[in-house]
């Protein structure tokens, strides 16, 4: 990664993959991180979009 900017709501990130679908990778690594920490915190289970 080469840079990133933290908003109030989002996450800017400049990044450089050195191979072809490491990007992929990595934001599907970072998004199952966040929705593992969201449920862990709120005491919740399954996807973000269930609602439970």
């Amino acid at each position: 990664m080469q840079a990133y900017v933290l908003k109030t709501g989002h996450v800017h990130l400049l990044v450089t993959p050195a191979a072809c679908g490491q990007v992929a990778r990595m934001m599907q690594s970072l998004g199952r991180r966040y929705v593992r920490y969201i449920n862990d915190r709120y005491r919740r289970t399954g996807t973000l979009w269930e609602g439970t």
